[in-house]
């Protein structure tokens, strides 16, 4: 199912304009206390952390498998060997890196639930006051603060670690970017060296030559999706100023609208009716994005497998296909890197909204994108503390 991400933002305007009724509101907060959907909201979250494991995880075992390779080549041994070491090295560095941007993230998005999400009550009674709190996670500026005309008498306190863990999130990014860019290069230097090459007429040459082609293949399936899906909840985030996983909850709440007559109703039955109806093909769409990338890692590591067997005891015919997955799996890092940082952009972008709410349906409407974002939260870091367990725990990152 293809989105028009420009239509998409337009159509779902006219939800925002309800996310504050009474109505809206009640279900989403059901919707928040129901253990069966917010286990739902927490497998996805362990989904994606395992996706996450595994790529850092593959990625290694396939910098140990070349270095093997590249340490039995004999009088080729180098300078392969220790430029394949250089790369490794460099990997090793970033993940080291990510693991402490994750322990970071870990700390702050803990902080937040506990002092922000676990006072809504009291932010609910005492909205002004609130601005100042939710505004210590944000780093937004002095000036911004003192906009409230309750800021002055605050005694909360900015921490810099939201800031640092978006600045950190970025290099780590970065620095995955760079590796696979010095990877591919590595790969073109060795293919024009000549080492490895098949002859073209052996049978192993035709099966591995495919793998290697059908690898890339996959390789632009697997981008084109993880854009996509970007794409979709960015705008959705974007546009309705609330985390991408809710668009399910979303979806649900309008369709269970037979018990209210206000807000949803007229919505669904009016002109706007487009902008639910774009909100469930958005939530299709990430449905459909997601089964499609699951079964595009079989294939992956079905071709890999494939490749090694067909090899036989020479694993050097194998390193391109080796390498094109590490290749493969470090983009998956890139995009993991800078959505470790997502929430915090959530939370800076609420207290901005915070700043300037006037009308009661909006304070309403940003306290249940505080709530929501809590919930988010409250999945996400037991994900990532398995990451950090598991890949952390290897004693490779030391």
């Amino acid at each position: 199912m293809s989105i028009d991400i420009a239509q998409l933002k337009e159509s779902l305007v006219p939800l925002k304009t309800i996310l504050g009724s009474d109505d809206v509101i009640q279900r989403i907060q059901i919707h928040l206390r129901d253990p069966a959907m917010m286990d739902q909201v927490a497998a996805s979250r362990r989904r994606e952390a395992s996706n996450l494991t595994d790529d850092t995880l593959g990625v290694e075992a396939g910098y140990q498998l070349g270095a093997e390779v590249f340490a039995n080549l004999g009088q080729w041994r180098e300078p392969w060997y220790s430029k394949w070491e250089v790369l490794h090295k460099s990997f090793g560095a970033t993940t080291k890196m990510a693991l402490g941007v994750v322990k970071s993230g870990i700390g702050f998005y803990t902080d937040f639930n506990n002092k922000v999400v676990g006072q809504i009550d009291w932010i609910e009674d005492h909205f002004d006051e609130a601005k100042a709190l939710v505004s210590t996670f944000a780093n937004v500026s002095e000036h911004s603060q003192l906009t409230s005309p309750h800021s002055k008498s605050s005694s909360f306190s900015k921490s810099p670690v939201g800031a640092q863990l978006v600045t950190d999130s970025t290099k780590v990014s970065q620095s995955y970017t760079d590796n696979k860019r010095a990877v591919l290069e590595f790969l073109e230097e060795l293919g024009n060296s000549g080492i490895g090459t098949l002859s073209a007429e052996t049978q192993a040459a035709k099966a591995i030559n495919e793998c290697k082609a059908e690898m890339a293949r996959l390789n632009g399936e697997m981008a084109r999706c993880r854009m996509e899906t970007n794409q979709i909840e960015s705008a959705v985030n974007e546009t309705l100023g609330i985390p991408g996983w809710i668009t399910w909850i979303m979806t649900g709440i309008l369709k269970a609208s037979v018990l209210f007559r206000s807000p949803i109703e007229s919505l669904r039955t009016s002109n706007q009716s487009i902008g639910y109806g774009s909100l469930e093909d958005a939530r299709q769409a990430l449905a459909a994005l997601s089964e499609e990338q699951d079964r595009l890692r079989a294939l992956q590591a079905s071709v890999k497998e494939k490749a090694i067997r067909e090899s036989g005891q020479d694993r050097i015919w194998t390193l391109p296909i080796v390498i094109m997955a590490i290749m493969l799996s470090v983009d998956n890092l890139v995009l993991s890197a800078s959505e470790w940082a997502q929430y915090r952009h959530d939370i800076v972008i609420i207290s901005e909204d915070m700043m300037i709410a006037a009308d009661s349906a909006t304070k309403k409407a940003l306290i249940m994108r505080i709530k929501s974002l809590g919930a988010a939260l409250d999945a996400l870091v037991p994900s990532l503390e398995d990451y950090l367990m598991v890949v952390g725990g290897t004693g490779w990152y030391d």
